[in-house]
């Protein structure tokens, strides 16, 4: 494979179960070697991997924006801050206040 991306692009990895998305990503964060090949990332680059297993270990019974105030319990984060946080990953207005366990995959995902 061969990838070059843009500084300040995002780049979003498709595919079936087991074509190898984890592993790309894996191997740009340095979490694994290759086998062949070579793996360069840019010392400046970013790479954020969103574990899809995360949502499972959410409480459904809690609003995002408790969910916000708990993992972050040390740093004193206020309602507005959170709610704030939230809509930074398009999760906005009463989504925020509803239970976890009532919202879509793809909100779950950006709680």
């Amino acid at each position: 494979v061969n990838l070059n991306v843009v500084m300040r692009d995002r780049v979003g990895i498709l595919g079936a179960n087991g074509s190898g998305k984890s592993t790309l990503l894996k191997l740009l964060l340095e979490k694994l070697r290759p086998v062949s090949g070579r793996v360069e990332v840019n010392r400046h680059a970013r790479v954020a991997f969103i574990n899809q297993h995360h949502m499972e270990e959410l409480d459904a019974q809690l609003t995002p924006v408790e969910h916000i105030q708990r993992v972050f319990r040390n740093d004193d984060v206020d309602v507005g801050q959170a709610r704030a946080a939230l809509g930074r990953f398009d999760l906005r207005g009463d989504s925020q206040l509803q239970p976890i366990g009532t919202l879509s995959g793809g909100q779950r995902a950006r709680v």
